[in-house]
């Protein structure tokens, strides 16, 4: 998990990069700019134990979830509208699905009204489920 003195270590790696090179040219340029996301983008590889930046990402966010409000849909006819970021669950006869926002696959703006448009109800829960799965 990337803890806040990590970020604020990243932090630090950019305006000491940035404050040089305004230093010796007068302004930040584009070679700064990537140096910098390039140490940020190490650095977060590093925290992660080696895993790609996308492969970490989601540890910054919550994890959100959501159920089916109807008891007659299965799995079988959710999990074909859930992006690759999203998973779906039996859990006590009742469908639980669970993910992390990514770009446009987001909760409530993708997988909630994908839900509806094969009229599968679902609700985003935002209360904390505890979910293990």
């Amino acid at each position: 998990m990337i803890k806040r003195s990590d970020i604020e270590r990243f932090t630090v790696c950019i305006i000491d990069m940035a404050t040089r090179d305004i230093a010796v040219n007068g302004v930040v340029s584009d070679d700064t700019i990537n140096k910098c996301l390039d140490e940020v983008q190490a650095s977060i590889q590093f925290s992660l134990g080696g895993r790609a930046w996308g492969d970490g990402a989601d540890l910054l966010q919550r994890e959100r979830h959501a159920v089916v409000l109807d008891d007659g849909v299965g799995l079988d006819e959710v999990e074909p509208f859930l992006p690759g970021n999203y998973s779906a669950k039996l859990v006590d006869g009742v469908v639980m699905i669970k993910g992390f926002d990514k770009a446009g696959w987001t909760l409530d703006g993708y997988v909630i009204p994908r839900l509806s448009s094969g009229c599968i109800v679902a609700t985003p829960l935002y209360e904390d489920v505890g979910t293990n799965w």
